[in-house]
Formats: structure tokens, C-alpha cells, sequence
């Protein structure tokens, strides 16, 4: 983690001693990336390849979907939506008595 920071300690290779190096600006922000949805989540390794911001997205898009047919299905179903009588027209003002 404090390698992301860049805080890591290094390892002198003449002496041994450890430090912290200080990094140049030009380092810090190459090494500043987009954050994916991944990251947020906290996925790492192998779960990190699978679930790309695609497959997330993808799949909540899916998850969405299936939900709204679904409801559609079920008001159908249940008489909610009735779909077989056409909708009526209100009156107009001449037409009423």
C-alpha cells in the first residue's frame, strides 16, 4: 500500500539501510490511473481480471432488464395492464349532458 502512496522504504544497495525516496511529480502522476469500478469494490487477482467495468456494467444492465420484464410480465399477468380493450377518449365539452 505505500508503494501506491509512494511512501514505500527502499533498501540502500551499498549499505543496506532503509529510506523512504522521495518521487518526482512526473513520477507520482504517470503513476495516477483511472480508477475502474473494480477498484472501488476492492477486487484483487483473479476476481480483478473477471470483473471488468464491462462485465459489471453488462451485468447490471442484465440484472435491470430481466427486472423490468418481469414486472411486465407479472402486470399482465395479474390485470394490471389490460391490453385487450382500447383506451377510451374523454368527452369533449360538446358531447356532455
Amino acid at each position: 500500500m505505500l508503494r501506491f502512496k509512494g511512501q514505500a522504504p527502499y533498501r540502500c544497495r551499498l549499505c543496506g539501510l532503509r529510506f523512504i525516496a522521495g518521487e518526482e511529480r512526473a513520477d507520482a502522476a504517470a503513476r495516477r490511473r483511472q480508477l475502474s469500478i473494480a477498484d472501488y469494490l476492492g477486487l484483487r487477482g483473479y476476481a480483478r481480471r473477471i470483473f471488468t467495468d464491462h462485465m459489471i456494467l453488462g451485468g447490471l444492465i442484465s440484472l435491470l432488464l430481466l427486472l423490468v420484464s418481469l414486472i411486465l410480465f407479472l402486470s399482465v399477468a395479474f390485470g394490471w395492464i389490460d391490453l385487450t380493450s382500447a383506451p377510451s377518449m374523454p368527452k369533449m365539452p360538446s358531447e356532455w349532458e
